[in-house]
Parts: structure tokens; sequence; C-alpha cells
């Protein structure tokens, strides 16, 4: 089951408009639709960053650009029963090419 999306910046705003205009946590919470404790953390992390943005995420970082994905799907869809070793060859030799024009 995957994260349930939070609140945008634009709302995150709004709500420490509210809470700074003295508008109690409940209250903000029951008007975003969403629980106390997710303003209570809101309005800490603002107090401690000076932010309202998510902080990064670690994860494994990208390999291709998006110009590579679009350049991979469309070879896939074009040539359905290619391997992906030969997909990965097609594109290293495609992208080579281009790097040395540049």
């Amino acid at each position: 089951m995957g994260r349930r999306p939070g609140l945008s910046i634009d709302d995150r705003n709004i709500a420490l408009g509210l809470l700074e205009g003295g508008v109690g946590v409940p209250d903000v919470a029951r008007r975003f639709g969403c629980h106390e404790r997710t303003i209570y953390r809101l309005q800490s992390r603002f107090r401690h960053t000076g932010s309202v943005k998510d902080l990064p995420r670690s994860g494994r970082q990208r390999k291709t650009t998006p110009r590579e994905d679009r350049y991979l799907v469309t070879s896939s869809r074009r040539e359905r029963f290619m391997p992906a070793t030969k997909l990965a060859q097609r594109l290293r030799r495609v992208t080579i090419t281009a790097a040395e024009v540049s």
C-alpha cells in the first residue's frame, strides 16, 4: 500500500498562516481533512527548518535521463521481442555517438 498524498505546499502555507493567526490545531486539521498530528509536525518542521517543503528522501539515484527513458520505451515498442541487454547496448551506442557529436 502506498503513501497517501499529503498537503500541497500551498495548503501547508495556508495552514501555517491560520496557526499564526490564532486558529487552533484541531480546527486547522478539520479544515484540511487531515490528522491533528500532521499539523503539529508541520508546525514543528517550520520552526526547525523555516520551510514547509519535504526533506529529500533516500533512494537509488536515476541512471537514465528522461530523454533516454523515452528512447527506451519507443525502441521497445518498435522491437517488441528485443531483449533488454540488446536495448541497453543500443542505448549506449546512441548516447555515445550523441555525446561525441556535441
